[in-house]
């Protein structure tokens, strides 16, 4: 008997570490999304990490969070009136970005049957 409780000790031991490493591999990155020149902070910005369906958005404040895995390296930001802004995912757990107005409204982010967002460079065009 003494046995088979080392034994299961030694399972659980080696389950909960195993665990805990998951847990460890998954950060959060935060930041601030405001538009470009007046720093206003804006509303309802898409957040996606770029090649999943991982995707969060801002708060009224500007705010976004959003979880990321080691492989994760791109992420996506969006809006309607808005250039798209694709940031590079560094050490770093914040990322504030500005956005610039679009000039010319030539680029919209949609996502495919598969899940994955595609951005289209001349939304007049059918793509569908």
């Amino acid at each position: 008997m003494k046995y088979l409780l080392v034994i299961l000790g030694g399972i659980l031991m080696f389950s909960g570490s195993s665990s805990l490493s998951a847990q460890t591999s998954q950060r959060t990155i935060s930041g601030v999304v405001t538009s470009f020149g007046e720093s206003i902070p804006l509303e309802g910005v898409s957040v996606l990490v770029k090649g999943t369906k991982n995707a969060s958005g801002t708060q009224a404040d500007g705010v976004y969070y959003i979880s990321i895995s080691p492989n994760d390296s791109v992420l996506v930001f969006s809006r309607p009136g808005y250039e798209i802004k694709e940031v590079k995912i560094g050490d770093s757990n914040q990322y504030d970005v500005a956005l610039r107005i679009e000039s010319h409204p030539t680029q919209i982010l949609i996502e495919t049957k598969s899940g994955n967002p595609k951005i289209l460079e001349h939304p007049n065009e059918k793509h569908f």
